[in-house]
């Protein structure tokens, strides 16, 4: 009977109901941006768990704020996951999502726990937004659907339902770090910074360390364990001076930002990402050489920081140190092969010192990333005309 129910439920595309008869404990994981119909995140780690499985995509990255597409609002989303979880006679609940998958995850499992006091629920979020639709937040550049202020700022609602969260987060990531800097403090909230991880945090973390154990491990013993945990989760003032020093350089007040960020790095002076955003600062008030040395110094922190390596590169090519600015601009690419600035102005190195198929090669990629180049297209005829 479960199984014809779950097979009914399933003809929507953007939810997947597999029952276990023989275990009391769901996992329900929520999909991140751009995954198409029909697709879930998390499908080969949680399709391992011995358990039963719920798993859910939004359309047009929704949010999840105008609940679950073909159910209805979060309120009917609500009542449907309710019962869906007493027909698979839960016990137990782990809700699990990256990024906006990660806020729907703790949007509704807020919702569940409180509606459920019977059933032990927990939630472990990759990235999830607290509150949606400020500056720099990927949910108001991301999302297609309109917003919903009613949902926009989860933090009363996660403090009071005391659903257990872990919220893992990149400590590469402006936006995540303030999100965290928002929550710090709330005692069913535990934060996990990794270190030099982008936004992508359960992408980053897969690439190095088995995460279905992790997960597992999540489940049996309530802890979720990474040997790349940074100090960033622990220090509340910091994630706020990076945020307003970043909005402060937005708004060209390079001054403001400089005593936001020096302060930021007194609190965390290994922190790649303050030393870069610092660099960036003092270059905009033209202090090449203090710019030059942050950069370096995250470089040396985070060798995997293709901006840093981009601004070292250019640095070293104002400064006539052709080798070293090539060095760097190859570094940035490594890091991030579609970096459009870094490859043109490596195409731009190339034709400057006679090297053409070089700089032909570097501009053909950009042209590959984004056709119709002007820049890329003007190198082009200039070498082959």
């Amino acid at each position: 009977m479960i199984e014809f129910i779950c097979s009914e439920l399933n003809k929507n595309p953007y939810l997947e109901i597999i029952p276990n008869h023989k275990s009391k404990m769901v996992y329900i994981a929520f999909s991140s941006v751009d995954i198409p119909r029909g697709a879930f995140m998390f499908w080969k780690i949680i399709n391992r768990m011995d358990a039963s499985k719920i798993f859910i995509n939004d359309e047009h990255n929704g949010g999840y704020v105008h609940g679950i597409p073909g159910v209805g609002d979060v309120n009917k989303s609500i009542d449907f996951l309710f019962n869906i979880l007493n027909m698979l006679k839960a016990e137990e609940v782990i809700l699990i999502g990256p990024s906006m998958g990660g806020y729907g995850a703790m949007l509704y499992g807020a919702i569940l726990k409180m509606k459920m006091p019977w059933i032990q629920f927990r939630c472990l979020s990759f990235g999830g937004e607290f509150h949606l639709y400020i500056k720099e937040a990927r949910s108001g550049k991301l999302s297609k659907k309109p917003r919903n202020p009613y949902y926009a700022d989860i933090r009363c609602l996660v403090s009071s339902s005391e659903l257990d969260i872990v919220q893992v987060y990149g400590d590469d990531d402006i936006n995540d770090i303030y999100q965290a800097h928002l929550v710090h403090g709330i005692k069913n909230i535990d934060l996990i910074s990794v270190r030099n991880s982008p936004h992508a945090v359960s992408t980053y973390l897969g690439k190095k360390i088995d995460l279905t154990k992790a997960i597992k491990n999540y489940e049996s013993y309530g802890k979720f364990e990474v040997e790349s945990a940074s100090n960033v989760s622990q220090f509340k003032e910091h994630g706020a001076l990076l945020y307003f020093g970043h909005l402060m350089m937005l708004d060209n007040n390079a001054k403001e930002a400089i005593k936001k960020l020096e302060k930021a790095i007194t609190i965390i002076p290994d922190h790649a990402l303050t030393q870069h955003k610092l660099g960036l600062a003092l270059l905009m008030l033209k202090k090449e050489k203090e710019a030059l040395l942050h950069q370096e110094l995250a470089i040396n922190l985070n060798p995997d920081l293709a901006h840093a390596h981009f601004h070292i590169a250019m640095l070293s090519e104002m400064n006539g140190d052709i080798k070293k600015a090539e060095y760097h601009y190859k570094e940035c690419i490594r890091s991030d092969e579609r970096h459009i600035r870094a490859l043109i102005s490596l195409s731009l190195l190339y034709e400057k010192v006679k090297e053409y198929e070089l700089a032909l090669d570097c501009s053909y990629k950009v042209l590959a990333y984004s056709e119709g180049n002007k820049m890329a297209l003007d190198i082009v005829r200039r070498i082959t005309k």
